[in-house]
């Protein structure tokens, strides 16, 4: 009997919804060479110099927004109580853990406590659909390097995206599909990055126009993070059974001046606006646990635009969270995905 253990992945969040945490938490992630692709020097000077003094303050109105005075951060919530689902889920065989790239519960003492358990097997599930540098790479490279300093090194098996599994499409499907119908119009809005980082992978740099839909996954674009998000979004349609007409792929939270992919969550909501539409739902599929970006971000701040624009219903689907269906869904996928090369 092979015994195995998950560790459940995922970026992180502040400790507490004040200034110093929130000021350690984005020195930690921002200092991340695939989270600001940037010569150390420049990301340096950005860090410190712009940053960290002025956007903690910022921040921590967003945070305290969607904290919880009894179980904290969405994000850790949602995490612990999945991972306690997933673990009832499995055989004594199997056990899970979370492990954070930023902040508690953080993964090197998960890993720790994963190799004094002596398993057969590791499997590292991120838990981020659709495969991008500046977070599942991010989490994998530093995890590596890691076990790369250990004597004894079991198996490991990495699961580095998710986006087109016929379980996950089938968990956000059910997630949603309460909140839509014929004339629904449904905004699958995925976390944004730099156009920089999404065409060039590796030393090369793929054509990409990152303001028309991306085409079906193929061996050039097998690893684009907006490639997957179309294909995860198109897989959504078809078990959905919703109009295309209707259903609009955008993306959010970009910050700077440099072009970011698109179309923008919040520039597509003001289109559509202007078409006249007044009620929307919208979900995160980029997203399997509720976080600031989701709660805050859409439900608070792109619901206040919405409706001060003139629209009448705005609808946030929660994430899959600790849902029976993403428990199921996620065992399968554990199961059923082969080793990957990455």
């Amino acid at each position: 009997m092979t015994r195995r253990a998950v560790l459940c992945l995922n970026l992180g969040s502040p400790d507490a919804p004040k200034v110093a945490p929130i000021r350690r938490y984005l020195k930690n992630f921002l200092d991340d060479r695939r989270v600001l692709t940037l010569p150390l020097p420049f990301r340096k000077l950005l860090l410190w110099g712009i940053i960290l003094p002025l956007r903690p303050y910022k921040v921590k109105k967003a945070y305290e927004a969607i904290w919880d005075s009894k179980t904290g951060s969405p994000l850790i919530h949602y995490s612990q109580l999945f991972a306690d689902k997933l673990n009832s889920a499995f055989d004594s065989d199997t056990q899970v853990y979370i492990g954070m790239r930023h902040g508690r519960p953080n993964w090197q003492v998960a890993i720790d406590k994963i190799l004094y358990s002596n398993p057969d097997e590791i499997v590292l599930f991120s838990q981020f659909p659709q495969y991008a540098s500046a977070t599942t790479g991010s989490l994998v490279e530093a995890i590596y390097q890691y076990i790369s300093t250990k004597t004894v090194v079991p198996s490991i098996r990495l699961i580095s995206d998710f986006y087109d599994h016929h379980a996950f499409i089938r968990a956000q499907a059910k997630q949603i599909s309460p909140y839509v119908n014929e004339t629904t119009e449904l905004v699958l809005s995925y976390h944004g990055l730099p156009v920089k980082d999404v065409v060039a992978v590796d030393g090369k740099n793929f054509p990409c126009d990152h303001k028309a839909p991306c085409p079906v996954i193929g061996p050039t674009n097998r690893y684009c993070y907006r490639a997957q998000c179309y294909e995860t979004s198109r897989q959504l349609i078809q078990m959905l059974g919703i109009s295309p007409d209707r259903v609009h792929t955008t993306f959010q939270s970009r910050l700077g001046k440099i072009p970011w992919i698109q179309p923008y969550t919040d520039l597509y909501l003001k289109q559509l606006r202007e078409q006249g539409k007044t009620e929307v739902v919208i979900a995160c599929p980029a997203f399997t646990a509720d976080c600031l970006e989701t709660l805050e971000e859409v439900g608070i701040g792109l619901k206040e635009q919405w409706l001060e624009s003139g629209g009448t219903k705005f609808t946030l689907v929660p994430c899959l969270n600790d849902s029976d269906e993403w428990v199921k869904a996620a065992k399968e996928i554990i199961l059923q995905t082969q080793p990957s090369s990455a």
